[in-house]
């Protein structure tokens, strides 16, 4: 439990223990698959690869057309998800995140970064910045057809008051 508190303490070093950002973010990317296997360019992959979150109302958007508005100081967790899991074929499909690139002009990682999971956590930094790229490096399984691949896209991240 000591452990737990002290990852805490590094990854939000200005918000005290017990109390968390009602503001934080969730940023779901959802990967079709099937497609993105058949991919042979990357902006074929970009088109299989759909990003949304929790402050946006319109429909989930690809890499290029996608910008995600986050309060400073805030949390951000990216989340993998399979596109059609309801289908039997897609229910044992994984969409791991391996790494959310370093880039401390917007974001400052958490102690688990680069450990592949379906998700990643990190902290906004504590100012305003435009639309900036940062990178996502994921794998993806297609358990129908047994076989994995890693792919890596960049949507855009904007750090907001």
């Amino acid at each position: 439990m000591e452990k737990n508190v002290e990852n805490i303490k590094r990854i939000i070093p200005n918000i005290p223990i017990g109390i968390y950002p009602t503001n934080d973010t969730l940023i779901t990317m959802t990967v079709d698959v099937r497609k993105i296997f058949e991919a042979t360019t990357q902006a074929e992959v970009i088109k299989h690869v759909f990003f949304d979150d929790n402050r946006d109302n319109d429909r989930p958007r690809i890499a290029p057309d996608y910008t995600s508005d986050v309060p400073k100081n805030n949390f951000i967790t990216w989340v993998g998800a399979v596109k059609h899991i309801e289908k039997e074929e897609n229910r044992k499909d994984q969409v791991l995140i391996y790494d959310i690139s370093d880039n401390p002009a917007i974001i400052k990682p958490s102690p688990f970064f680069r450990q592949a999971r379906t998700f990643q956590n990190a902290l906004s930094i504590d100012k305003p910045v435009g639309p900036t790229d940062y990178t996502i490096t994921f794998w993806v399984w297609d358990n129908f057809k047994r076989k994995g691949r890693g792919f890596q896209i960049d949507p855009r991240l904007r750090i907001i008051n």
